[in-house]
């Protein structure tokens, strides 16, 4: 009788046991997999512990988390970036500003930001109250421009080029990127702009970007630039490819990935932005459309109109673009290819879920933040980006 109640009690010891350690089992697992909120600058995000990223995981033992760590490669065309911003004083644009350089912020390298602006003290009291972390951020403005007369009108536009033109010559600077304030460009598309660079400037081309706004219908991108497909089968221009691929190796938060190897010259190649390498901006100094008079007097064809004036879809930069446009695109028309109507062209991928499909690359993607286009009746920002190229 004492065998078998012995049996017994060490049986129910057993399964409590059992029981006890698969509970605390479970409870590990859900502990590990339960949302971590994380707040920055007063946006939570839910995440799972799994879920980290590398770099992010990485940044928690980092002494100084709200910077990321510097760029550890060999790509030295984004070793010091200058960053300028025309920022007309806006109340409404400011969450569009914010975005922008919440953006700048996190890219992995050297970053120095000067924003040029009308109303630089009401700017610079702003900023004060956000936080950017390490990011050095100036406000500038050499004169203020009388904006009521139509020789100055936009006239804040074409102030970053004074700013350029001064780091050129004293600073250490790498790349430039100009920006408009509502223009979210990413360290991915930074990248990727950088090792394009390469592979194309041999052959007398510099790497484009396209910008996209948010549909309101359907919540997919939609191209803000051209207003009509693109037949693949059938080019304007000569598509460009390149002879060789260029591997980068970007370091933390970015995948190696080589150059892309497929270009194409969209049918408007306005941009919002403009970038450059070192050479590229001493290049756009020394060229006649680096004045504002230059810029505005310029009026001729880089290839015969007759051409592509009749082609659906075709902005012409020397006859289409506007005083505004030419601010910030001139660089396109500086030593153009020959059949080509500017020297910029972008990458063209295989679509990921249906690899017989052609797409616009993502990695040349930028996002026009405040999204005034996709929901207006302008022609601009209808094209789905997923259906701009036809066969």
């Amino acid at each position: 009788m004492k065998v078998v109640a012995y049996l017994a009690f060490f049986l129910w010891q057993t399964l409590v046991c059992a029981d006890l350690s698969w509970q605390l089992g479970f409870e590990k697992l859900q502990s590990e997999q339960r949302p971590v909120l994380r707040r920055e600058r007063g946006i939570s995000t839910i995440r799972t512990r799994h879920s980290l990223p590398q770099d992010v995981r990485g940044s928690q033992r980092n002494n100084n988390p709200k910077r990321p760590r510097p760029l550890q490669n060999d790509l030295k065309i984004l070793d010091h970036m200058l960053v300028v911003i025309s920022f007309s004083w806006n109340i409404k644009k400011l969450v569009c500003l914010d975005r922008t350089l919440t953006e700048i912020r996190s890219y992995r390298t050297k970053v120095d930001v000067i924003i040029v602006s009308d109303f630089p003290t009401r700017v610079q009291r702003v900023l004060e109250k956000w936080d950017f972390g390490s990011l050095d951020v100036t406000v500038w403005m050499e004169t203020s421009p009388d904006v009521s007369s139509d020789e100055n009108k936009y006239a804040l536009l074409w102030l970053h080029r004074d700013v350029f033109a001064r780091a050129l010559e004293t600073g250490s600077h790498t790349a430039y990127l100009y920006l408009e304030d509502d223009t979210k460009l990413s360290w991915r598309a930074l990248v990727s702009w950088a090792c394009d660079t390469e592979a194309l400037a041999p052959l007398g081309f510099q790497r484009g970007i396209y910008r996209t706004e948010i549909s309101p219908i359907t919540g997919d991108f939609v191209l803000l630039d051209p207003i009509a497909p693109f037949n693949l089968s059938d080019p304007p221009f000569p598509v460009v490819r390149t002879p060789r691929t260029v591997s980068c190796s970007p370091g933390a938060g970015v995948a190696a990935h080589p150059a892309h190897r497929c270009y194409v010259q969209i049918t408007n190649p306005f941009q919002g932005l403009w970038l450059a390498t070192r050479d590229q901006l001493v290049v756009f100094t020394r060229s006649s459309v680096w004045s504002k008079q230059g810029a505005l007097k310029y009026n001729t064809a880089t290839i015969a109109e007759k051409d592509v004036s009749e082609l659906p879809g075709i902005i012409m930069p020397w006859k289409d673009w506007g005083y505004p446009e030419k601010s910030n695109g001139m660089n396109l028309l500086i030593d153009v290819p020959r059949e080509y109507m500017t020297n910029n062209v972008v990458p063209v991928a295989r679509a990921r879920k249906n690899p017989t499909k052609y797409i616009l690359s993502p990695r040349a993607r930028v996002e026009h933040v405040r999204n005034g286009y996709s929901g207006s009746e302008k022609l601009h920002g209808k094209i789905l980006e997923d259906d701009f190229f036809t066969v």
